[in-house]
């Protein structure tokens, strides 16, 4: 995300010299753990969609873009649990949960920039039709895919709403046995109105969590480097609420 003339991309020069790198492409840079969505989460921070947010609804939004753990959907960049993928192959994955309510304009934001990204990065030959894939929105959905994605296609696949419910209930507050639940694991199916029931692992959602608090570090930093004081303290507080107990523990040994 540089000087590239067009705001779409993440670059958001006006011509001139390609090679200087704007305050939007700064920003973006920091944003390195995003699961592939870095420059879809710059469009959705220089559009405004993440203004006006709860720390734990911020922790909440940014969980689906570091979720690795589901596959049968097609949201979630990762590989997928084993559960998960043996109810892939017999045909029986439920839907991916549906996220809290008060993420509906938010997650609308993201899926809008990412489709934005993925657009740009097709029509100017970033996916390699080869099959190799490429770096952002298109390249995350294609892997080995001998065509390109639709930007519809490519947004989905960076976005996974199974993990929002439990890391907005652990940035509330609540035992991580009981955010576990939400996340249909702990030997329970999750509470969310649309059901899902997917398995989930203890680990799957401490790696969440993790994840989620390394991606508010960086957001704050990119909103220093807007000058967004706002965003940074609420990017600090939701880091605050996410940084706590068993999941943030140097050692389950000591």
């Amino acid at each position: 995300p540089g000087g590239d003339g067009g705001g779409d991309g993440g670059g958001g020069g006006s011509g001139g010299d390609r090679s200087v790198v704007t305050v939007k492409g700064r920003a973006a840079a920091e944003l390195s753990s995003a699961g592939g969505a870095e420059l879809a989460l710059a469009e959705a921070l220089f559009g405004g969609g993440l203004s006006g947010m709860r720390p734990e609804h911020l922790a909440a939004l940014l969980s689906c873009l570091v979720w690795q753990e589901s596959g049968p959907s097609g949201s979630g960049g990762g590989g997928g649990n084993d559960a998960s993928a043996v109810l892939a192959r017999v045909g029986g994955a439920p839907p991916p949960p549906r996220a809290p309510e008060a993420l509906d304009g938010p997650l609308a934001a993201l899926r809008a920039a990412a489709r934005r990204v993925a657009r740009v990065e097709r029509d100017v030959g970033l996916f390699d039709e080869s099959g190799g894939g490429g770096s952002g929105a298109a390249g995350t959905v294609a892997g080995g895919s001998s065509s390109a994605p639709s930007p519809d296609t490519a947004a989905a696949a960076l976005l996974s709403t199974e993990p929002a419910e439990a890391v907005l209930a652990w940035a509330r507050g609540a035992r991580f046995v009981d955010a576990l639940k939400l996340c249909g694991g702990a030997g329970g199916s999750s509470s969310s109105s649309s059901g899902g029931g997917r398995p989930a692992f203890e680990g799957s959602l401490v790696r969440a969590l993790r994840r989620v608090d390394e991606l508010l570090r960086q957001l704050g930093s990119a909103a220093e480097v807007l000058g967004d004081a706002g965003l940074a303290a609420l990017a600090k507080a939701a880091g605050d609420k996410v940084r706590r107990g068993v999941p943030f523990a140097p050692s389950l040994y000591l």
